[in-house]
């Protein structure tokens, strides 16, 4: 059986992980927002509605 030590130990790197996935998610949303801001501003240019750009 797990030590509490060991227990606790690996529950602090099972939140470091999901820290790191939590950023990295965070990121990739905030890059997925930049590109759809661009794609409206590509549809405005183009005086067609962003669904017709495909």
């Amino acid at each position: 059986m797990a030590s509490t030590e060991q227990v606790g130990a690996a529950l602090a790197q099972a939140a470091e992980r999901n820290s790191a996935t939590t950023n990295q998610i965070r990121a990739a949303v905030e890059g997925t927002g930049q590109i759809v801001v661009r794609l409206q501003m590509v549809a405005g240019g183009t005086g067609r509605p962003i669904s017709d750009l495909g």
